[in-house]
């Protein structure tokens, strides 16, 4: 198994639950992962030379699915001209768990794109750092956050790895605390329907 399916088995784990985000600042965030979300955060839509792949016909939730069944081969992705652009990417997905793991003292973003002149549109930004900022050798795992309403849950908008801090100089941070909730799978849903 590539590194591209080991991602799609790693986001098949974050679809299992629900991440409840309390604030310091009074703030709490549901945050669920699903299967249409996968593309934009591997980021997928950068290689432009595959059309298929970038901007898929059927669908990014049917995308998933046939990456994960071997309808899309691996080879195909990574035989872009562009794959370079992604690779980082695909090779840190694994930082998303690290990222979303229980606990207290995790630092979230409150994010303002004007500070760091983004495109990216979110609300929050999580975000791992491993190495040592003073001396440039360190790197950010972000993880973007937006909701489509107040009062609904929010979702995934995007994941880069960078080496700059770009992203987190300058913003808002707060210290917050993580839990995951199991989410019900399908099958159980289904079995409670029937017993209703």
């Amino acid at each position: 198994m590539g590194k591209i399916l080991e991602s799609v088995e790693l986001f098949d784990q974050l679809r299992k639950f629900e991440y409840r985000i309390e604030i310091e600042n009074g703030v709490e965030i549901s945050l669920r992962f699903k299967r249409e979300h996968y593309h934009h955060l591997a980021g997928f839509q950068h290689l432009t030379d595959l059309s298929d792949i970038a901007n898929p016909r059927t669908g990014t939730h049917k995308f998933y699915r046939d990456l994960k069944s071997g309808k899309i081969k691996e080879q195909k992705i990574e035989a872009s001209v562009k794959y370079h652009q992604i690779a980082e990417r695909i090779e840190a997905f694994s930082k998303l768990k690290d990222i979303l793991e229980s606990g207290e003292g995790k630092i979230i973003v409150e994010f303002d794109p004007t500070i760091p002149d983004s495109l990216i549109e979110a609300k929050f930004l999580l975000f791992r750092r491993e190495g040592i900022p003073f001396k440039g050798q360190a790197t950010y795992f972000s993880l973007f956050l937006d909701n489509a309403e107040p009062g609904k849950p929010f979702f995934p908008v995007s994941f880069l790895v960078e080496h700059s801090g770009m992203y987190v100089r300058d913003q808002k941070t707060y210290y917050c605390k993580i839990t995951q909730n199991p989410l019900k799978t399908e099958k159980q849903s289904d079995k409670q329907l029937v017993g209703v």
